[in-house]
């Protein structure tokens, strides 16, 4: 009966784990499917097919929230939710990101990108500079610092008040050519 009750316990164990596992690699195949498929038409943007796409990326992080590939996964849908207009959910993607997966190899990209979110889709200035400069405290000598800061510098700038600051910049540099000879 002990041994019947043991058999029992890892037949569920191995059912359950067989179950998941094929779950999981039917949710894989079509992620696959709708990224190949997306790729071979880039020429035809689709939005539905790019929205069940970010839906799919979603649904995997959902079920499958041990699994490292889940950040990557948001992230893919937090970049397309970004580009698609779906600023919102991009946002939610980068923060789910970083709540879950805090020590994920891509952190300080996803902070830099849910700033840029703020920034330039959700137009927030004043919630973009400080996730900026949150990025620069935390990661002051990543490749991004510097365009953090530069983001900073000229949130909410017209182009045309850029260009005039970098001439002022470029007759300063000059100036200072002329008086050093």
């Amino acid at each position: 009966m002990k041994k019947q009750s043991i058999f029992n316990l890892f037949l569920i164990i191995f059912l359950i784990f067989t179950a998941c596992n094929s779950e999981k690699s039917k949710l894989y195949k079509e992620i696959t499917l709708a990224e190949n498929e997306i790729r071979d038409s880039l020429n035809q943007f689709d939005k539905k097919k790019i929205s069940d796409l970010i839906d799919l990326y979603v649904k995997y992080a959902d079920k499958f929230t041990g699994d490292t590939v889940s950040a990557h996964y948001l992230l893919r849908a937090g970049d397309l939710a970004g580009s698609t207009g779906r600023a919102k959910d991009a946002v939610t993607c980068y923060d789910r990101i970083l709540q879950q997966y805090p020590d994920f190899s891509k952190a300080p990209e996803v902070l830099f990108l849910k700033a840029f979110a703020y920034e330039n889709y959700l137009r927030d200035y004043s919630k973009a500079i400080m996730i900026y400069k949150d990025f620069m405290e935390k990661y002051p000598d990543h490749e991004l610092a510097d365009d953090a800061q530069m983001a900073v510098k000229f949130m909410g700038k017209s182009p045309e008040e850029m260009i005039r600051y970098f001439e002022q910049i470029n007759d300063s540099i000059e100036r200072s050519k002329v008086t050093d000879k």
